[in-house]
């Protein structure tokens, strides 16, 4: 998808993380905030021994086709990669990555609620995210 790197599916991590981690737990929430919606996935290896616990997240635009659902997978795919679930290094999943558009200004999530709440309207979110 991007030069010579190849993404793992989100079908894939989930899948081994299932067969690795029979004893393990995946879990996402959202919020919705003016048409965007932010999902926080949680995945813990073991729930038995909460100690190691590994977060993804994503953001967008709500609208299009299966949008939901797609920053779902996002969110749980980096995730499992933050867990080393056939991440090959990359935190990036296949899916991520053929939805990534070069108009997205990528910014912490902390700071991203903080963008979305002081934005009345998609022009002052576009303003506000460059500041």
């Amino acid at each position: 998808l991007n030069g010579n790197i190849d993404y793992a599916k989100v079908s894939a991590r989930v899948a081994e993380f299932n067969k690795t981690h029979g004893n393990g737990s995946i879990t996402t929430e959202y919020d919705f905030k003016d048409g965007w919606v932010i999902f926080k996935a949680t995945i813990i290896p073991d729930v038995k021994n909460e100690t190691r616990v590994f977060k993804g997240t994503s953001m967008g635009k709500v609208g299009a086709v299966k949008a939901f659902e797609k920053l779902e997978t996002i969110a749980v795919g980096r995730a499992l990669a933050f867990a080393g679930l056939l991440s090959d290094g990359e935190i990036a999943s296949s899916e991520e990555m053929a939805a990534y558009d070069e108009s997205v200004v990528v910014v912490e999530p902390k700071e991203a609620i903080m963008v979305l709440n002081k934005s009345k309207n998609l022009n002052e979110l576009k303003a506000n995210e460059t500041n």
